[in-house]
């Protein structure tokens, strides 16, 4: 998921594929059933704006929690040398 993120992917996908992340909850759509699952997908496509919101969430999600500066920012608490 943290891939499909960092390409600017929206995301539709269940709770088995959300685990361990519970705090990107918020970013997609999480669906249990096969007509919910298809009803999110249907929507992302259909309504631009609500696309790029998720777009851009997702970018900003990956930039403050997996980039390569969030992982200098929690490592330099231990190791000082790479602040």
């Amino acid at each position: 998921m943290l891939e499909a993120l960092s390409y600017g992917t929206p995301i539709v996908t269940t709770s088995v594929g959300i685990q361990g992340m519970p705090e990107a909850s918020s970013l997609v759509d999480v669906c249990e059933t096969a007509d919910d699952f298809g009803a999110a997908v249907v929507e992302i496509l259909l309504d631009p704006n609500l696309r790029l919101q998720r777009v851009l969430d997702g970018l900003d999600f990956i930039a403050r929690t997996a980039s390569e500066r969030a992982a200098r920012r929690v490592l330099s608490q231990d190791v000082p040398e790479l602040s």
